[in-house]
């Protein structure tokens, strides 16, 4: 057996070239698109390494950086109850609302051809918990089919 401090300087050579070796430099990354979910679901948040390395030898530690994440969580409200509100101003007052929505949604009459009607923005309240309750009126003259449509719908997540 050969001993000396030349072996030593042999083996720690050796273990020095194996730990520069296998520390490669890498950045974990997330999604680019949002990721949408209902309020009360639980989300998986994907990631991958950067480069593109296997992660299978490597061990889990929990920590964070000083990342922003920007979260949507959508609240489907009610189907919107339309109300006819009686004769005003020489046509028929319709009245839409719809409640339990977040984020925030937008509201929209539509005459039977698919064109709006709405005059201006609906009344949005918020209420303790984050919800929103939308509703607006609209005047309508009376048409050939007398068919209108009240439509909400939240554009930043494409629900309608």
């Amino acid at each position: 057996m050969v001993t000396g401090p030349g072996i030593l300087n042999v083996v720690l050579l050796f273990l020095l070239n194996n730990i520069h070796s296998e520390s490669v430099k890498f950045e974990v990354l997330g999604p680019t698109d949002p990721i949408v979910a209902e309020a009360g679901d639980d989300i998986i948040l994907p990631c991958y390494l950067k480069p593109n390395i296997s992660a299978e030898d490597m061990t889990s530690q929990s920590w964070y950086d000083e990342t922003k994440f920007q979260v949507f969580v959508k609240a489907v409200g009610s189907r919107p109850v339309v109300s006819i509100e009686g004769h005003r101003d020489g046509g028929m007052g319709l009245l839409c609302e719809s409640e339990g929505w977040h984020p925030e949604p937008e509201l929209v009459w539509l005459d039977s051809k698919g064109d709006s009607l709405s005059d201006g923005r609906p009344e949005t309240h918020r209420d303790l918990n984050g919800f929103y309750t939308v509703r607006q009126q609209v005047i309508v003259q009376e048409t050939d089919t007398n068919r209108f449509t009240c439509r909400v719908l939240q554009r930043q997540i494409n629900v309608d």
